[in-house]
Order: structure tokens, then C-alpha cells, then sequence
């Protein structure tokens, strides 16, 4: 990797700072999602554990509303009796929630997550098309065939957009799985590279649970033991997804992002990615790495 600047070093020029931006929007929105979808998942953590509590939680709002000398806020027997039931209900759903590691909160994160990683290299590779700066050489785009009449009516953005479905048809983009489906459109337009075999299988983990929860309810099958031998679950078992899992193909969609980031940045700039940046990835290619040599199989 070529020498950078420290990061401040240099004080960009207006416009220098203008088209890095441009440059960098993609991933700016990338890595806020992430962030968010992580906060998220806390936040209702958070709200598990009280829920976890919630008959408990009647008591103590009704001791505070008499010691506040404010109206009962179960004024009625009726009342109380459907807060009750409707706190069980919540506590019994945490409870049991807690007990095998939240599955449910965290296959809501899994698609979300993979939604974040399709949404991020589609809009990175609009850009490259949008300014022309795909492998020109590349044989499967001089093979595209759009619609005439619609693409020359189209503006440039609905062009590109036109050309990028067209591209992923032809790449058979989405019969790939895992990073591969990533990397046939990168590739095209210009951002093809290399990338960890640890960063590539837990993408590819990511891709087949994120299938699983879409289209099996979580409930594993013969394909999905197929594709992760490594699982020990059995078939038709829920799969019981928890925050190891999450937290490892959330490390490795960051680092595979961040070298996303970094061959945009050589192929528009020519400067690779500064040194700040480069040791975070590091981090997470180590969190990665040490997550698939510790976290049990199984789970």
C-alpha cells in the first residue's frame, strides 16, 4: 500500500474537499446505516431488559402515581386486568428471548444489514458509471443491450441506473452469492480487487442467513447446511442466531466497505486511503479473525 499523508497534514483545497466528498457519499451513508442499525439493536436490547420485568413494572407505576399523589393509572379493574395480561405477554416474550440470545432481534439486523451492503455497491457503482469510469475494455458492457426508446428519453441518472440492472442480468450478479455478486458489478465498472478469505466467508455466512430468515423463517435447511457445513444445527431447527454472529458479519461488512472505499478513492483520486482509516480496517479484520476462531459453531 502506497504512503499517505497523515491525516490533517494537508489542508485540502475547496475543491479538492468538494470532490473527495463526491467521491466518498457512498460510503459516508454506508457506514451512518451501519452505525445506526447498530444503535438500533441496542436500543431495543435495552428494551427487552425492562421488558423482562414488565408485570414488576405495574407495582412500581402505580406506587410512584400514589406516593405523587397523582390519579391511579389503572383506575379501574378492567384496566388493570388488561396491563396485566398484556405484561405478561411482553415479559414472557422477552424472557424467552433473553434465554437463546435475542434470534429474532438480530435476524431483523442480519437483513438489514445485507440490505445496507446492496444499497452501498449500487450507488458506488452508479457513480463509476455515471462519470464513465468503468473498464471501458471490459467485454460484458460492450455486450449490454438496454432499451433504446426509454434510455435515451431517461436523464443521466436513470441511464446509469438503466445500465447498472442491465449489467447485473448480464453478470448474473444476483444467482451469486455472498461478495461475489458484489464483485461482478465492481468489476465492470472498474473496482475489481482482491479481498480476505475471512472477510469474503463471513459475507458469504451473512448472504445464506439472510436467505434463510427471508425465505425460511430462520428454520434451517438442507441448502443452508449445505452452503455452512460449519453449523451444527439440525434441519428444520430454528437457527439460533445471537450477537456473536451479528457482531462478526458487521466487522467484516465494515472492512469489506472500508476497501471498497479504498480502490474508489485510488481510481478517482489517485490516493489511497489515510492512515486513521487504514489501521481501523486492521482492527476489524482482526475482529473478524478472532470471532471465527472462538465463537462456537453451532450457535
Amino acid at each position: 500500500m502506497a504512503e499517505v499523508e497523515e491525516p490533517g497534514s494537508k489542508e485540502p483545497s475547496r475543491r479538492e474537499a468538494s470532490s473527495m466528498a463526491e467521491v466518498e457519499e457512498p460510503f459516508s451513508r454506508c457506514f451512518e446505516d451501519l452505525a445506526s442499525l447498530n444503535t438500533f439493536l441496542d436500543v431495543c436490547l435495552s428494551g427487552f431488559e425492562r421488558a423482562r420485568e414488565a408485570t414488576g413494572w405495574l407495582q412500581v407505576n402505580r406506587e410512584i402515581a400514589e406516593a405523587m399523589k397523582r390519579p391511579d393509572p389503572f383506575p379501574s379493574d378492567e384496566s388493570l386486568e388488561d396491563a396485566k395480561k398484556n405484561a405478561e405477554r411482553l415479559e414472557a416474550f422477552a424472557k424467552r428471548e433473553a434465554a437463546t440470545g435475542h434470534p429474532y432481534l438480530y435476524g431483523i439486523g442480519v437483513v438489514r444489514l445485507w440490505t445496507i451492503l446492496e444499497t452501498m455497491a449500487d450507488d458506488v457503482a452508479l457513480l463509476q458509471l455515471k462519470e464513465s469510469r468503468y473498464n471501458a475494455a471490459a467485454e460484458i458492457l460492450a455486450k449490454l443491450r438496454v432499451p433504446v426508446l426509454e434510455f435515451v428519453g431517461a436523464t443521466p441518472n436513470e441511464q446509469a441506473e438503466l445500465v447498472l440492472e442491465e449489467l447485473k442480468r448480464a453478470t448474473r450478479a444476483a444467482l451469486q452469492d455472498g461478495i461475489a455478486r458484489f464483485e461482478a458489478i465492481l468489476s465492470a465498472v472498474g473496482l475489481g480487487g482482491g479481498i480476505e478469505d475471512e472477510v469474503r466467508k463471513a459475507i458469504f455466512e451473512c448472504r445464506q442467513v439472510r436467505n434463510l430468515i427471508v425465505h425460511r423463517s430462520g428454520n434451517v435447511d438442507a441448502r443452508f447446511l449445505r452452503a455452512c457445513p460449519w453449523f451444527r444445527t439440525r434441519p428444520e431447527e430454528p437457527l439460533p442466531l445471537q450477537r456473536n454472529h451479528f457482531s462478526y458479519y458487521l466487522n467484516a461488512s465494515y472492512a469489506y466497505s472500508v476497501e471498497i472505499l479504498r480502490r474508489r478513492r485510488v481510481a478517482t483520486t489517485g490516493e489511497t486511503l489515510p492512515q486513521s482509516l487504514v489501521n481501523a480496517r486492521e482492527k476489524l479484520l482482526e475482529r473478524v479473525r478472532g470471532t471465527e476462531a472462538t465463537r462456537p459453531k453451532g450457535l
